[in-house]
């Protein structure tokens, strides 16, 4: 059964739920390496010791390494399960917030946006 089949044969009060849970699950994935230095910019730059373009470099690392990664994951995503490639981007997500919980050096950060 695919997952599609799945969806329309759930309820209207459990289809508003699961997409609910979708949205939260999409945003959770983009919050540490975006949404958290955004709001806490100040912090996150005393905090760790950075200038604005030292943490610029860091989000210039996810993005060169999303432009590759977007354009042969496509086609890559094809061939595995939504469910299974949504929790394994929650998980790894996860895995680099305890790397950036440590308070990593520049380089390290910068390792850890191209990780993600």
């Amino acid at each position: 059964m695919n997952s599609q089949n799945e969806f329309t044969r759930l309820s209207h009060p459990r289809r508003i739920f699961a997409l609910f849970a979708l949205i939260v699950a999409g945003e959770s994935i983009f919050f540490l390496p975006f949404v958290l230095p955004r709001v806490f910019r100040p912090t996150i730059l005393e905090v760790f010791g950075l200038t604005n373009s030292e943490l610029g470099t860091a989000f210039a690392a996810y993005g060169f390494v999303a432009m590759v990664a977007y354009a042969l994951g496509g086609p890559l995503a094809d061939f595995f399960c939504p469910r299974q490639l949504l929790a394994i981007a929650l998980v790894s997500t996860s895995l680099g917030g305890m790397v950036l919980w440590q308070v990593p050096t520049l380089a390290t950060l910068k390792s850890l946006y191209a990780y993600w």
